[in-house]
């Protein structure tokens, strides 16, 4: 999970990449 908070917190520096990396967390939590 370090590594996928690393890539948040450096993608969602971006515009429009935040809501794409909540939507996969999201859709990830119902596999």
């Amino acid at each position: 999970h370090r590594v996928f908070q690393l890539t948040y917190h450096y993608e969602a520096r971006k515009p429009g990449v935040k809501e794409q990396i909540v939507d996969m967390a999201n859709n990830s939590s119902w596999l």
